[in-house]
């Protein structure tokens, strides 16, 4: 039998078309939201004092303060600032959705430790930089560079002397040996004693005190000195002349075959 014509067996394609239409039709799932584009912010870094190299994550040099930095909302930063003289200073930043922000880090000074010292004699007021800072015996944390000294103390002669600070954690010993009243019409001049072993120092009766012993004032004149190793019980004897206004320098080692001299500048 044949069939009529509208019921003859469609064609592939037709097949095909009515399927995509019926695909069309169907649900289909909306392109995912991706929000907004992230937002570009300026970052500024300062640092005070200003010149400080900027790293971040403690690598990538991204330059020296004051720095500004393109960056985008929501990054996190971990960065580290140096400077020479300086504590190095270590920072995270979260970048907020603003498009301008600062960050602003105070450098801390590097510092040494000054310990100053008067023998027998405690209570005498100390001076750093024209600044007194406590009495004797004392220690004064100090960033790094030269520093002057005064020591005083009612019925003595003050304590002059600078020291230098030259690396980080440094630790410089002044023993200020304060002149009583009979001595202090007498020129003076600067006596420094040092030992590989530390010792007690001696001349006659007079205690100067233990090395080492830097820049201390004295009379100027002729003097034996006695050291006696703490450790050994070795005794070393050297003669130094200090002279007015000069700095006369002995350095004494105990081992066998060292050798002991002593110098005088002006």
């Amino acid at each position: 039998m044949t069939r009529p014509p509208f019921l003859a067996r469609p064609p592939l394609l037709a097949l095909l078309f009515v399927g995509a239409v019926a695909g069309c039709s169907g649900d289909t799932k909306p392109a995912p939201d991706r929000g907004p584009s992230p937002i570009a912010v300026k970052l500024t870094i300062r640092s005070v004092p200003s010149g400080a190299a900027v790293f971040d994550q403690g690598r990538d040099r991204l330059g020296v303060t004051p720095l500004t930095l393109d960056e985008k909302a929501g990054d996190q930063l971990h960065l580290m600032l140096v400077k020479d003289g300086f504590r190095a200073a270590r920072r995270s930043f979260f970048v907020e959705r603003r498009p301008k922000q600062s960050l602003v880090v105070k450098l801390r000074k590097q510092s040494g430790l000054l310990v100053i010292k008067t023998g027998l004699i405690r209570g005498a007021d100390v001076y750093v930089d024209g600044k007194r800072r406590g009495k004797s015996p004392l220690k004064v944390p100090l960033p790094l560079g030269t520093h002057t000294v005064e020591v005083r103390r009612k019925g003595t002669a003050p304590f002059n002397a600078t020291v230098k600070l030259s690396k980080p954690k440094q630790k410089v010993v002044v023993n200020a040996r304060l002149l009583g009243p009979g001595d202090k019409t007498r020129p003076t001049g600067l006596l420094t004693v040092l030992s590989d072993q530390r010792a007690v120092v001696t001349s006659g009766k007079t205690l100067f005190g233990t090395t080492p012993l830097r820049r201390i004032a004295v009379p100027a004149r002729r003097y034996r000195l006695k050291l006696e190793a703490f450790k050994t019980k070795m005794v070393r004897e050297v003669t130094v002349v200090v002279k007015v206004k000069a700095h006369a320098s002995v350095r004494v080692t105990f081992a066998e075959t060292g050798k002991t001299g002593a110098t005088t500048k002006r």
